[in-house]
Order: structure tokens, then C-alpha cells, then sequence
């Protein structure tokens, strides 16, 4: 590979190279050695992916439901009301159960088997891993250290957690709690923002939302200030838009409006801010999942009915896609990635 880049000043090459999609990052990295270490660089890859996120790119990664033979991933675009396959990819080892996902990987498993899989769908790249035992009833989370830019593997259970890291090949087994005594949650992914992994922690007075630091490898409890209002005992809920943490509850008695506030960027960061009412909700909230956006409108699914409705907050409505027949599934917001370009098994 020729060094021969054109004669621009380094940082005027990495904004520049920063605007562009994954697909048009892999094929300049044979441009030079310069331009394959700048793309390849785990910050230059975390900054990609968190702008890309951020953009306006409309795409989702869609866990499918098969009606048909066809098994595999379904990489669907999402304009207007419109869901557009834009291909179907088909994962390792033909595994479709998803753990939990981080920053573009997805973490697989065939069901049974403790061999995981942590699976870029952009590259195709793998890297396997073991458990150390079987692991039902447990929660799964994928996370990012930012200091040391590990990918590490959390699994908490009812008295402990283990951790897995990449970078490592080690597991740390059966660690002890340190904020609660007994970990109580349901059985759904970590939400992974700013590396950190998020749950919702079920006490009898109130729901705690806990997470998991990959910096020093233990569980926390996250403090709302006091701008995040919650009257009584209302469920509240954890998601991820645009690269920010989000919790939604319902407006106290008022079943039909959903209050969402975000969390300022940054693990250590504990301020808040008001999103968005969304009124006129016809599903318990229960059954209410965000996404993504659409420009400035939001994606929600229907867990229920397993359907994608989007919802528009200046005209205060729903719209729904036209083609209804699309199973969803799983629903997983997709962001090019360019981490673990080779496969490792």
C-alpha cells in the first residue's frame, strides 16, 4: 500500500473523512497507510459512530419474524411512512437470538448453547466467546469502556455479575453487588449509552435505574435530579435516542401523554432536560418502546401488536406505515460501524 495522500493538513483529511458512509470509509482505507490507521483508530471509530448517529440516517436494523423460509437480519430503511428492505443479512453460524447490542455489534446466540458471538452486521466480523455456565434468568448487557476501548460483556443474575473482556479474553466471575443487595429487573437488554449499560432496577417504593461502569467494572446507581418529575409510584422506562439516555413515564393519572427527558452526555454527567410530551396515546405504556427519530419526528413500536408507528409532536399524532404486513421483532437501531473488521473466532 502506496503512502500518497493528497497534500491536506490531517485534520482537514479526518473531517473530511468523517462525513462519509461506512461503506465509502472501507474502500479509502487502501488509499494509504496514513488514511488505514486514521479510519481504523478506535477513537476515529467511536467519533464516526456516534455522528452517524446523530445524523439523520433513517436506517433500522429489524430482527425479522420469517414468514417465509428466509431466515436472517432484514437492514430496512425508513421513509415517510414507508418501511424499504434494503437487504437481508444473514448472521453467523445462522444464530438469530440477540443478547443485547452496543455502538453497531450485535451480541448472538443460538439458543441453548453458551458459545456467544459478538457480530458486527456491517462487516460481517465475529469474535467468540464461552460461558462459563449456563446463564438463564439472566440479563445481558454490551458495553464500551471509553478509557480503554474495550468491549466488555456484563451479565447480572439475582446475587452477582460476571464480566467478559474482548480485549482481555477473560471473564471476572460472580462479583458482588455493592449498591443493592439483590439485583430485580426484567429480562431485557442493557441500554447502552456513553459506554455505560442502563436498566431499570424494581424496588417496592420506586423504580431505580442502575447501570454498569466498564471503567471500573461495578454496578451504580443513577441519581435523577430533580427536573425529572415523576409523580408517585408511575413505571419509568429506559431507552436510547440519538446517543442520549431517556427516561419516559406516563403524566400521572394522565394515561394518554408520555413525558420523556434525556440525560446530558457523558457517564458522570447527571443533568437533565425535557424532550417531548407525546400525547394522544392510545397504548398502556407498557407496551411502548422508543426507537429512533425521523428527523424530528419518533419512531415507537408497538409491542403489543408488534408493530412501527411514528409519531409527529407539531401535529400531536400517530401515522402509521403503510405496509402493515412487515413483521418487526426484534428492533434494533442500526449505525454503520467499522469495529472488529476481521473476523476472529
Amino acid at each position: 500500500m502506496a503512502d500518497t495522500t493528497p497534500d491536506l493538513p490531517q485534520e482537514i483529511i479526518e473531517l473530511i473523512l468523517s462525513k462519509l458512509s461506512l461503506k465509502s470509509l472501507l474502500q479509502f482505507k487502501t488509499v494509504s497507510k496514513s488514511w488505514n490507521t486514521l479510519i481504523s483508530d478506535p477513537i476515529f471509530v467511536k467519533n464516526h459512530h456516534q455522528q452517524s448517529k446523530q445524523s439523520n440516517s433513517n436506517d433500522l436494523f429489524l430482527h425479522k419474524k420469517s414468514w417465509n423460509s428466509s431466515d436472517g437480519f432484514s437492514l430496512v430503511r425508513l421513509e415517510d411512512e414507508k418501511l424499504r428492505t434494503q437487504r437481508v443479512i444473514a448472521p453467523p453460524h445462522g444464530w438469530e437470538h440477540v443478547l443485547c447490542f452496543c455502538e453497531g455489534l450485535l451480541l448472538i446466540q443460538q439458543y441453548g448453547s453458551r458459545r456467544l458471538a459478538l457480530w458486527n452486521p456491517s462487516t460481517g466480523a465475529e469474535k467468540s466467546l464461552w460461558l462459563p455456565y449456563n446463564c438463564f434468568k439472566s440479563n445481558f448487557g454490551l458495553c464500551r469502556d471509553p478509557i480503554t476501548d474495550d468491549f466488555k460483556v456484563v451479565i447480572a443474575s439475582w446475587e452477582h455479575y460476571m464480566v467478559y473482556s474482548f480485549k482481555n479474553n477473560s471473564w471476572k466471575k460472580r462479583i458482588k453487588y455493592e449498591c443493592v443487595e439483590y439485583y430485580r429487573t426484567q429480562y431485557i437488554p442493557g441500554v447502552c449509552v456513553d459506554g455505560a449499560s442502563y436498566w431499570l432496577w424494581l424496588s417496592q417504593n420506586a423504580t431505580i435505574i442502575m447501570y454498569f461502569d466498564p471503567r471500573d467494572d461495578k454496578f451504580k446507581i443513577l441519581q435523577k435530579t430533580e427536573s425529572v418529575v415523576v409523580e408517585g409510584n408511575e413505571p419509568v422506562f429506559v431507552a436510547e435516542l440519538r446517543g442520549r439516555l431517556c427516561v419516559y413515564c406516563n403524566n400521572g393519572r394522565d394515561k394518554e401523554t408520555i413525558l420523556i427527558w434525556t440525560k446530558g452526555k457523558g457517564i458522570d454527567n447527571n443533568s437533565w432536560n425535557k424532550l417531548m410530551n407525546v400525547e394522544n396515546v392510545t397504548m398502556p405504556i407498557l407496551w411502548f418502546e422508543l426507537k429512533c427519530f425521523i428527523g424530528n419526528k419518533i419512531v415507537i413500536r408497538n409491542a403489543k401488536d408488534d408493530r412501527l408507528v411514528v409519531y409527529n409532536p407539531y401535529e400531536k399524532k400517530f401515522e402509521q406505515f403503510e405496509d402493515k404486513e412487515v413483521g418487526i421483532g426484534g428492533c434494533y437501531f442500526y449505525t454503520p460501524s467499522t469495529s472488529y473488521e476481521k473476523s476472529n473466532s
